[in-house]
């Protein structure tokens, strides 16, 4: 165990400096800092917990019911979590979120017999993520993220713009920023910036998914 710890902080290290020296090389050493000075204010200063649900990736596939369920649960994990002053996925991975939140248990032998739950969620937490997902049932869920064609396309496009400089599109098009784009909030965001001029033609039409897959100039 000792040796096997050491080696996560050996080569951790080498990873680090291979990982920085491929984003200065891209061209993406900026963005890199500004979304870990994001990460961390966002650590330090966490949204408040009727929005936490925003965070969990897929939030925007989920029906009502399961909107509920998950904002509910995301509170709680949010609250142990600074209670604790340990990150988020410590308490309950994003991806187990994900999944109470579609089905739902209403007992602890459900979440056991659910073979994605750890052990150590329903041996800790169990009773209290029963108590959330209790108590969703009869709170009003949170008004639905975007979603529909025209998200899945603008997802898309992201997709192809940053591929091309060797960025995660879903990184860059949060469901925030999803929400300034269909609303027509200007923002200056850095993950805007990052998107580049290309994804700005996109979003206003002026360029098209091609059948290549790239993004082209659209007929005039």
């Amino acid at each position: 165990q000792l040796r096997y710890a050491a080696d996560d902080v050996e080569l951790l290290h080498e990873l680090v400096a291979a990982l920085l020296a491929r984003i200065t090389e891209l061209g993406n050493l900026e963005w890199f800092e500004l979304a870990q000075a994001e990460a961390a204010a966002a650590a330090l200063l966490p949204p408040p917990a009727g929005d936490a649900w925003r965070r969990v990736p897929g939030a925007h596939l989920l029906s009502d019911p399961e909107r509920a369920a998950l904002q509910a649960l995301a509170a709680w994990r949010q609250e142990r979590a600074i209670a604790a002053d340990i990150p988020l996925n410590h308490v309950v991975a994003d991806a187990v979120m994900f999944d109470l939140a579609r089905r739902r248990p209403e007992t602890v032998q459900e979440l056991r017999e659910n073979r994605r739950m750890p052990s150590t969620v329903w041996r800790q937490s169990g009773d209290a993520v029963l108590a959330a997902l209790r108590a969703s049932e009869r709170a009003a869920p949170p008004p639905p993220l975007p979603r529909g064609p025209r998200c899945d396309a603008l997802r898309l496009g992201a997709r192809i713009v940053a591929t091309a400089s060797g960025m995660d599109g879903d990184l860059l098009l949060t469901d925030c920023e999803l929400d300034y784009i269909l609303r027509g909030t200007p923002t200056s965001s850095w993950r805007r910036q990052a998107l580049g001029i290309e994804f700005d033609k996109f979003v206003s039409g002026k360029c098209l998914i091609g059948s290549t897959g790239v993004l082209v100039s659209a007929p005039s």
